[in-house]
């Protein structure tokens, strides 16, 4: 298991508490086995959730953007479960996801972008 992705991940469930219920039932499932990137793809799935009932304006997608982003920075492990079981795991750009993929930044942004361009055989007008 990779400890780094562990340790994130704890950080970003504890400064960002809802999504507590998220690990909370991802442990469950898994009979309280913690895996990374399980929780990753859950947490994209509460992402997506999130944004159909609130809209970009959600503070709590914003501090776990915020978290995304700085973890994926420091590169590594970290970024490589982001990249994977996060940006991969996002709706394609189509229809009202692409509002919910424009909230996404910076060097998350770059990445997605190239994943789009590899799995959806997407390229953007304006990239």
């Amino acid at each position: 298991m990779e400890v780094l992705c562990v340790a994130f991940l704890g950080a970003l469930v504890y400064r960002n508490r809802d999504l507590v219920p998220v690990l909370h039932e991802q442990l469950d499932g898994n009979y309280g086995e913690f895996l990374p990137h399980c929780l990753m793809s859950d947490i994209a799935r509460w992402f997506e959730q999130r944004f159909e009932r609130s809209g970009p304006g959600d503070e709590s997608m914003q501090r776990v953007l915020a978290m995304l982003k700085e973890g994926f920075s420091e590169g590594g492990e970290v970024a490589n479960l982001i990249s994977v079981s996060f940006l991969e795991m996002l709706p394609p750009p189509e229809g009202a996801w692409v509002e919910l993929r424009r909230m996404i930044r910076g060097p998350l942004r770059t990445q997605l972008l190239l994943i789009d361009r590899a799995l959806h055989h997407y390229v953007p007008e304006s990239s």
